[in-house]
């Protein structure tokens, strides 16, 4: 008899299935659904830290030439931008304005005046801002349009672009 007993005991031990738990299998299965979400987060997080290594990209208004390029370190840079346009007017300047706002986030004019028009601004600031403080990224650009006039603060046609890179390193 007791030689069924343990043939019994043998088979119940090798009949039982760690997956025959509930319990096993919905720990087994949030483990691995864990593992997925951590592969997914961890590429997200790389991608996104790679993206942000290099400058924004901006395409610049046509007529403009780089002039110069100052790098200040690895991951910050100034660029001069000029360029001569005849007939210049306050909606050329307007222009200017709109073809870079539509890359920005967000521009302001700089004036002596309350509310400035395109015929009275001096300078347009522009700015597009990547960062992300929670990850650590930084990577904006910072644009300044300045339509030149002369001392009777008529427009001479000619617009510096200076552009303020930072990025990731």
């Amino acid at each position: 008899m007791s030689n069924v007993r343990t043939s019994n005991t043998v088979e119940q031990i090798e009949r039982y299935n760690c997956l025959d738990s509930w319990i096993i299998r919905i720990t087994l299965g949030l483990l691995v659904l864990i593992g997925v979400v951590t592969l997914i987060s961890a590429f997200v997080y790389i991608d996104a830290r790679n993206d942000r290594s290099q400058p924004i990209r901006l395409r610049h208004y046509p007529g403009l030439q780089l002039i110069s390029e100052e790098k200040i370190s690895d991951t910050q840079r100034t660029q001069r931008y000029e360029g001569v346009f005849a007939g210049m007017s306050p909606s050329l300047v307007a222009d200017i304005e709109a073809f870079y706002l539509e890359q920005m986030d967000s521009c302001i004019r700089l004036s002596e005046q309350t509310e400035p028009t395109p015929e009275q601004f001096h300078t347009n600031v522009c700015q597009k801002d990547r960062s992300h403080e929670l990850l650590g990224f930084t990577q904006f650009t910072r644009v300044e349009i300045k339509p030149i006039r002369d001392e009777n603060g008529i427009l001479t046609g000619e617009v510096v672009v200076i552009t303020n890179d930072q990025w990731q390193g």
